[in-house]
C-alpha cells in the first residue's frame, strides 16, 4: 500500500511516486497506485511551509525594529538594526505575492510585541509601543525587492509614539486646570490630598504600552 510507505520511509515514497508521476506524464501506462492523497497533501504542505518560514522571520524583524524603537538609546541598536534588516531581507526569498493576503501580519506582530512587556534593557522598560499593527505587508517586504527602511520603519512606531505623549500633556493640563481651580475654593490641606489622588490617578491610566 503506498500510505504505508509514506508513512514508514517518506524519501523511498518520494522516489516511488515521482518515477509513476514521470511516466504518467511521458504518456506511459501505469499500472502501479498512485497516491493522490498524499501527494496532493505533500503539494499543499509545500506553500504552507513557505508561508510559516515568512511569518516567522517578519516576527523576528518586527521585535527588532520593536527593540530598536523600545530603547532608542541602548548601545546595541546599531546590532538590532542590522538584525532587524537581516531578517526581512530572509523573508523575501520564500515571499510570493500569492502570500500577501494570507500572512497573519496582525499575528507576527503581537508575537513579536508580547514578550517585550516583561523584557528589561539597562534596567529600563521599553517606550511606549502600540498594540495594534501600524504596518503593512508592502512596508516590510516592499515589492519591488528592494531592502526595507529600517529607519522608517522605527519612525512609524515613534508617530505612536508622539501622538500617546501630546494626549498624555493634553490631559495633564486639563487636570492641572481642574486642581487649580479646586485649589482657589477648597483648604490647603484638602488641596494637597486632592492633587495627589488626581495625580495618582492620571498616571495609573497611562502605562509604559496599551494592550
Amino acid at each position: 500500500m503506498p500510505d504505508d510507505i509514506y508513512w514508514r520511509d517518506s524519501l523511498a515514497w518520494s522516489e516511488q511516486q515521482a518515477g509513476l508521476l514521470e511516466r504518467l506524464a511521458k504518456g506511459e501506462r501505469v499500472n502501479e497506485e498512485i497516491d493522490w492523497e498524499n501527494i496532493v497533501e505533500e503539494v499543499l504542505s509545500v506553500g504552507r511551509s513557505q508561508l510559516q518560514s515568512v511569518e516567522s522571520l517578519l516576527t523576528r524583524g518586527l521585535e527588532h525594529i520593536m527593540k530598536i524603537h523600545g530603547w532608542p538609546q541602548s548601545r546595541a541598536v546599531n546590532h538590532w538594526q542590522v538584525e532587524a534588516l537581516a531578517f526581512l531581507l530572509r523573508a523575501q526569498r520564500p515571499y510570493s505575492p500569492s502570500m500577501r493576503t494570507r500572512i497573519d501580519l496582525a499575528g507576527c506582530y503581537r508575537d513579536a510585541l508580547l514578550p517585550l512587556a516583561r523584557l528589561r534593557i539597562d534596567e529600563a522598560a521599553p517606550r511606549a509601543i502600540p498594540a495594534a499593527c501600524p504596518f503593512t505587508v508592502a512596508d516590510l517586504l516592499p515589492p519591488d525587492g528592494s531592502a526595507p527602511d529600517i529607519d522608517a520603519l522605527v519612525a512609524t512606531l515613534s508617530k505612536y509614539d508622539f501622538f500617546f505623549e501630546k494626549k498624555k500633556q493634553k490631559t495633564f493640563t486639563h487636570w492641572t486646570e481642574l486642581t487649580e481651580r479646586h485649589a482657589r475654593k477648597y483648604p490647603k490641606v484638602f488641596w494637597f490630598f486632592f492633587k495627589k489622588e488626581l495625580l495618582s490617578s492620571f498616571f495609573a491610566e497611562f502605562p509604559w504600552t496599551h494592550t
